[in-house]
């Protein structure tokens, strides 16, 4: 059986040499096997490194509705500057 965590560090492996798409597909990968805070805010941060700060920026505030509030206002307001 599929595990997340192999999946959570070759995405972050993948979003160090900034193959977003690749990487991105790795976040989603974990999140469906757990939805973890690390694999979410990963998918977020991708998304942002893809343009897509609209849908970025809505996965945060998401994550921030469910409590999640200080690693997210951390990521926020890096995407905001």
């Amino acid at each position: 059986p599929d595990r997340p965590e192999p999946r959570l560090a070759r995405a972050d492996a993948l979003l160090v040499l900034l193959r977003v798409d690749d990487a991105l597909a790795e976040y989603e990968r974990a999140l469906r096997l757990d939805d973890s805070l690390p694999a979410a805010r990963g998918r977020a941060l991708a998304m942002a490194l893809q343009g897509r700060l609209e849908e970025a920026d809505e996965a945060l505030a998401a994550l921030e509705r469910r409590g999640k509030n200080a690693a997210v206002y951390a990521v926020l307001a890096h995407l905001r500057e």
